[in-house]
């Protein structure tokens, strides 16, 4: 992932009004471009509109479809290819999805300065 170019918006796929609004504040604070969407099928509809990539924050418990659903499907869309993704989750269950499919990992409740960091690796800011 280091050869990609940094992204320039990042998504946060999280269904949880007051995390997604916390984090959109955070970001936006900090210069990033932001988009949200509450589940997996409106995290695609958004992404249809987005010709940049994205850092993907998600959420892997949510309804309507799930962040693993929401992985496997991505995984399988080539023009999705060029949006990283970092799992957000409070179980160690979701520690260990992210470790076993390679994704970048952020404990919740989330730390902000950890959270931070691990989004300059991805992304510029605007």
């Amino acid at each position: 992932m280091a050869d990609q170019q940094k992204c320039s918006n990042i998504l946060i796929i999280e269904d949880d009004e007051a995390i997604r609004t916390s984090l959109s504040d955070v970001l936006i604070s900090e210069g990033y471009k932001i988009y949200d969407a509450a589940n997996g099928k409106i995290a695609f509809e958004v992404l249809e509109t987005l010709t940049d990539s994205s850092l993907l924050l998600l959420d892997l418990m949510m309804p309507a479809m799930n962040g693993y659903e929401f992985s496997s499907a991505i995984k399988k869309m080539p023009q999705y290819a060029k949006h990283p993704i970092v799992i957000m989750s409070a179980s160690r269950d979701g520690e260990q999805y992210a470790k076993q499919e390679g994704y970048p990992f952020l404990k919740k409740p989330l730390d902000v300065e950890g959270l931070l960091e691990l989004v300059a690796k991805f992304c510029s800011k605007n």
